[in-house]
Parts: structure tokens; sequence; C-alpha cells
């Protein structure tokens, strides 16, 4: 099996910050996948199993990429559009049923991909870096 090797971000279509760090990134030849959670519908479709073992597969998929968790080795998490957004145009019940139901099933699987001990965030006074597998391993440098 290969070593998960995609980042993750969960973010807003506009965030300027997050797009510095994606450009980051692809220079380092990372492959990412942008996820915007309120996308949650015909945009951005999920689907994950958990085995007996406690292992996890599925995918990702929105317009422009496909990504299976098992690819996933780190996730950048920064300021995503709320769920509740997405279900704004519905009845009042019918709205907060609908975000609770996202936050728990989509956020779950966001929130435990990959598991936590496959990458880190490292902040000192001469620079933030997310790095995957130990501090001292592969790692990217991010805007500060």
């Amino acid at each position: 099996m290969r070593p998960p090797r995609t980042v993750l971000v969960i973010t807003s279509a506009a965030d300027a910050t997050a797009n510095l760090v994606i450009e980051a990134l692809n220079e380092r030849r990372a492959q990412v996948a942008r996820v915007d959670p309120a996308d949650i519908g015909a945009e951005l479709l999920f689907d994950a199993t958990i085995d007996d073992r406690g292992e996890r597969t599925g995918r990702l998929c929105t317009a422009s990429r496909h990504v299976e968790l098992a690819e996933v080795g780190a996730v950048y998490y920064r300021r995503p559009t709320p769920y509740a957004t997405r279900f704004a145009h519905l009845p009042a019940r019918q709205s907060a049923f609908a975000t609770a139901e996202a936050q728990h099933g989509l956020g779950g699987i966001l929130r435990t991909s990959p598991h936590q001990s496959a990458f880190g965030l490292t902040v000192t006074k001469d620079r933030q870096y997310v790095w995957l597998g130990e501090p001292n391993g592969r790692s990217w440098n991010l805007p500060a």
C-alpha cells in the first residue's frame, strides 16, 4: 500500500490565505484537493465505510477531484463556509436537521482523515509548517 500523499484543504472558495497555502503545496508538487463542506450535494459527494478493524475506505468527489480517503495524508482546515449556509433555503427545522446531519456525517469523515498521528503543524518564531509522519520528515512551510 502506498503512503497517503494528498493534502486535503478544507476551506471556502474565497479564502485568500488558503490560496497561498495551496500555491505553495503545488510548487512542491504535492497533490492537493480543496473542499468546502457547504458544497455538500451535487458539488460535493462522499461515501465512507469503517470496517471491523476500524479501517476507513471511501472517497470525496468534487467537480474537479476524486479523492480516496486512504490517499489523504494531511488536512489543512481554515474557515470553511458554515454548513448552515448550504441549507438556508429550507424551513428552519429542516435546515437545522440537514445541517446537523451534514456536520456529523461529512464533518466526522473530515475530522478523522487522516489519523491525527499521520501529520502535524509546528509553529516556531522562525517558521510555521505542516509535516507528514514526523516533525523532521517531509514538510511544507506555511505563509506567516
